[in-house]
């Protein structure tokens, strides 16, 4: 039988080596949680540069900078382009999502979550929309289109200085 002093000594090195183990555990479980919110951070950017180059893009077509016209098949291109890269976009935020989840499975609270969700609500809209236009409302967007183009609408601000 060890004298009681050598016990504590050893239950001591065992405690101090199963803090350790937890600690590395843990610290590798946050690195891992801080790595996927990079990727959220990656991925929200990525969207916000897509939905830009849509803005600009149309902007550009309307005040003629582009040469091509907003309802030619040019254009149409282009929209499918678009909505072609949000899909794929769409697909590395479905893996976003299984990863906030194995973090949160880990009491991890994921910053930049709501913004990714709602990122994915928009690109979704964007690039399968779930409404078919009547032709009057078809009409009804190519006239706003050419008044915003002209000027006309009251919210028009250029985006040349």
């Amino acid at each position: 039988m060890q004298p009681l002093y050598l016990e504590e000594a050893n239950r001591r090195l065992a405690g101090y080596v199963a803090f350790e183990e937890r600690i590395i555990a843990e610290s590798k479980q946050a690195v891992d949680c801080l790595n996927c919110e990079s990727f959220l951070r990656a991925g929200i950017d990525a969207f916000n540069y897509l939905v830009w180059i849509d803005q600009e893009m149309r902007l550009a077509a309307l005040s003629g900078k582009m040469g091509i016209a907003i309802d030619s098949e040019e254009f149409g291109e282009l929209e499918d382009f678009i909505s072609s890269t949000l899909i794929q976009w769409l697909g590395q935020s479905d893996r976003a999502m299984q990863w906030i989840k194995q973090c949160e499975d880990r009491h991890y609270v994921v910053d930049g979550k709501e913004d990714l969700l709602s990122c994915i609500d928009q690109a979704r809209l964007i690039a399968n929309p779930s409404y078919e236009m009547t032709d009057a409302l078809e009409e009804l967007e190519l006239d706003a289109l050419r008044e915003h183009e002209s000027g006309e609408t009251a919210e028009w601000f250029s985006s040349e200085k």
